[in-house]
């Protein structure tokens, strides 16, 4: 859990709420490292976690990253994306 600032229209200042955080580092057991995107979005189709399956959360966080930073170029989550929905396809 970490504390995130969000605004609002209805609150002048921003307010402080606690947000769950999953951190992939070389600390976590589960971490693989880095490979090549296809082969990880192979893995990310077949893999669910406690919060549901993993394409998903690739998929939301790439729409949601749009969303509300349009500006923003994130060229390995919008890539791995594209690759995740084929690699869904093809599952």
């Amino acid at each position: 859990m970490v504390p995130v600032q969000i605004r609002s229209a209805a609150h002048r200042r921003p307010t402080v709420v606690m947000a769950l955080t999953c951190v992939a580092d070389q600390q976590n057991e589960l971490y693989l490292g880095p490979d090549d995107l296809i082969k990880m979005a192979r893995e990310i189709v077949t893999a669910k976690g406690c919060a549901g399956p993993n394409c998903e959360y690739v998929l939301n966080l790439a729409e949601n990253l749009r969303k509300l930073f349009p500006n923003d170029e994130d060229d390995h989550l919008f890539q791995l994306e594209h690759h995740v929905r084929i690699a869904k396809v093809r599952a």
